[in-house]
């Protein structure tokens, strides 16, 4: 019997093969693949709770899926769990699938017929993945322009928006800010030619509470104290507008 600790493991275990694309049969089965070694139907059946109608299919699946494998001894047969780093390099597969396709994507995506878009979203998960986006709309003479509490930015998810921060800088990114003065702001500046950053400090009168960026393509507003909430807007007038207001208020600080 298994103990709640394992019990407990297994099931987040679980949780993050459903997140990989997994079902919940082929999640149950490939758990109970490497915790068995090689084995057989039937105990494979046994512990993941699939039925033995059933497992037949959920193994080839995995067998294509490059995360199990058919042993064949003789006239015996047993059925091996791949090694779990198969995992990564399958996603790294999708991935790289996924790439190679996103031009005939956006060749669908462009055919939406209205040029302006506002989108509203809630909650860190639907607004994280905007700073990624928007890294590939900067070409080689675009600058991003951004307007920052950066403390509180930075706190949010530490690792997230620092892992962001030197992604951008991997990738050539210009970046303008202007930022509300805060304790991180020093290290920050200390750091700016690391980054490919321009650091400017507010003044000290100024109090937000939003992190404001504005690429070629969109200009977004996210609300740094909960709830976490951001506006999405798609709209040459108004990124224009912004851009234009940004660089006045750069220009007026030394």
């Amino acid at each position: 019997m298994l103990s709640k600790n394992t019990t407990k493991n297994q099931k987040g275990l679980k949780d993050r093969l459903l997140q990989f694309g997994l079902s919940e049969d082929q999640s149950a089965v490939y758990l109970a693949g490497i915790s068995l070694g090689p084995t057989t139907i039937l105990k494979l059946s046994k512990y993941s709770g699939v039925p033995r109608t059933t497992i037949y299919t959920i193994i080839n699946q995995l067998v294509k899926l490059g995360l199990f494998k058919i042993n064949i001894i003789g006239f015996k047969k047993t059925y091996e769990a791949e090694n779990p780093k198969r995992l990564v390099f399958t996603l790294e597969q999708k991935v790289e699938s996924l790439k190679e396709s996103i031009p005939d994507f956006l060749s669908l995506y462009n055919l939406k017929e209205s040029g302006s878009n506002i989108r509203y979203y809630e909650g860190l998960h639907a607004i994280q993945p905007l700073y990624l986006e928007s890294l590939y709309d900067i070409k080689n003479n675009d600058t991003l322009l951004v307007i920052s509490n950066s403390k509180e930015w930075i706190t949010i998810d530490e690792k997230y928006f620092q892992s962001y921060r030197e992604k951008r800088a991997r990738l050539g990114i210009h970046t303008k800010i202007l930022v509300q003065e805060s304790d991180i702001v020093a290290k920050m500046k200390e750091f700016q030619r690391n980054f490919n950053e321009e650091i400017k400090i507010l003044p000290k009168t100024t109090s937000i509470n939003v992190d404001f960026f504005c690429t070629p393509k969109r200009v977004v507003i996210f609300q740094t104290k909960p709830p976490y909430v951001a506006i999405e807007i798609e709209n040459d007038f108004i990124i224009v507008l912004y851009k234009n207001l940004f660089e006045t208020i750069w220009n007026t600080i030394s």
